[in-house]
Formats: C-alpha cells, structure tokens, sequence
C-alpha cells in the first residue's frame, strides 16, 4: 500500500512540539505525584488570632501591700591615705636616663622610711621609658632628642596624719611629681559604716510605712520583700600636683566623707 505525506508548515510543526511536551509533563508528574497530581490543592486555614495579652503575673502580688523606700547617711573620717609619686628624668640614652631615675627613686624609698613609711606599704605603680622625638610642623620625625623614664610609687597607710610629712620628704629626696593624694576606708570600717546605715534605712521605711497604714487605717502585718541598694560612697577629696613642691610643711587635711545606703520594701497590709 502505498502512502503519501504532504509537507507540513510551520505553525503546524509548532502544534505538534507543544502537544508533545505536554504530554510529556502529564506523564512525569503521573510518575511523581501519582493520579491526584493535577487535583485542586486545599486553601491553606487561616492562624486563630492570638489571645488577648494577659495581666502581669506580679499583679495580684501587689494587692493589700505598701511600697516604701528608706534612707540613711552618715559623714566619716576615712582611715587610709593612698599617695602617689613619680620620679621623672630625661637623658640623650635610655642607660643613662634609667641611671639617673633608679638613683633618684632609691634616695626617695630611703627618705619614705626615715618618716616612718613601712616597706609593705609601697608599691611600683607604674614605669615606662619612652622615646622622645623631634617632629616636623607636618608630623614626620626629624629626629631621636632622647628618652624619658618615669617611675611611679604608690603609698598605702593607715598613718593619715602623716601624708605631709611624706610628701615633704619624698620631694626634697627627688621626687619631682606627686600624682594623687586620696583618703578611702578600709574594708573593715567601710563593712561597719554601710552594716549600720542598712539598719537605719530600715527603720526610715518602716516609719514611713506606718504613716502611710495609720492614714489608711490598715495595718502592717508582714514584709513581702526588700531590697537594699549599694551604698554611695565616692573616695576623695584628690590632690595632684606637678613636683617642685619643696620643703614647706605641705598641709593635707582629711576631710570628712558622706556615705549613704537605701532599701526598698514592700510591706504586707490587711
């Protein structure tokens, strides 16, 4: 038997690729998804609202209760003294400069004990040796001028009334700096002041809680909480001074210095 085809155009040819690629997914997504691949995909429920926002759990704690806040502060004469000084010097070497500094800083050790400053009370509060150079009005280095050292020694005592006395005698010895002077309590006496000052911010709370029940007519039948908060204590008075003091009697004074505490309480009424 005998067939004749007649060529086909172009738009025909298109027809036929589409018709073919279609059937082509039609069967790859049968392999895959099964008979349910082309059915009606289920709208996805909307979330329930969120629930409506519910009191603070602390709420209901705060009910039949009073908030007060109690005070107390007092002045004190601090039982340390912290004083630092500094031996500066300057020389065309490192060797040289350093020389010329430890010399100077022995003489002042030696001069700190004649005045009663005991060994365990001083310590190295600092050192450097540093480069000094010689710049240009547009900041590049001309040149090395030299180097400068400076030691810094720190005295620690419970000899307050003595702080003249050292600065006197560490400036005559070649001391040239004397950075800090600084009256502070010690652990012990500051632990006794802030132990004392809690019991009194106490009672101021309890006062003001009472006045407040006695307005209301409730009473005071417990305590729910308290809180005390740190004590304010700033160390001072500071003195600094640049060296060259000379021997003159130099007048310190230790001054009184406030320390506060306070608490917050709530109290249970009915």
């Amino acid at each position: 038997m005998l067939y004749m085809f007649a060529p086909l155009g172009k738009s025909s040819m298109l027809a036929i690729q589409l018709a073919a690629i279609a059937a082509a997914v039609l069967a790859t997504s049968h392999l895959l998804y099964g008979s349910n691949a082309f059915a009606q995909i289920a709208p996805v429920p909307s979330p329930p609202p969120p629930p409506p926002p519910q009191p603070p759990q602390n709420f209901t704690t705060l009910e039949h209760t009073i908030l007060v806040s109690g005070t107390a502060s007092t002045k004190a004469i601090p039982d340390r003294a912290i004083v630092t000084f500094a031996v500066e010097t300057r020389d065309a070497t490192a060797a040289a400069a350093l020389e010329r500094n430890s010399d100077a800083m022995n003489k002042v050790l030696a001069a700190l004990e004649e005045v009663g400053v005991q060994k365990n009370e001083t310590s190295t509060a600092y050192f450097n040796i540093f480069p000094i150079y010689n710049y240009t009005q547009t900041g590049n280095v001309q040149s090395l001028q030299g180097y400068t050292v400076t030691n810094s020694l720190t005295v620690s005592s419970a000899n307050t009334g003595n702080v003249s006395s050292w600065i006197d005698a560490a400036v005559q010895a070649g001391a040239n700096r004397v950075d800090n002077v600084q009256f502070v309590f010690s652990n012990e006496q500051l632990a006794k002041i802030q132990s004392d000052l809690l019991e009194n911010a106490i009672d101021n709370a309890r006062a003001k809680a009472d006045t407040i029940a006695a307005k209301l007519g409730v009473q005071i039948t417990g305590v729910q909480s308290i809180v005390s908060i740190d004590s304010g204590y700033i160390p001072g008075p500071l003195y600094a001074a640049q060296a060259r003091l000379g021997p003159s009697g130099t007048p310190i004074v230790v001054g009184a210095q406030e320390i506060s505490a306070s608490v917050s309480v709530i109290y249970i009424i009915s």
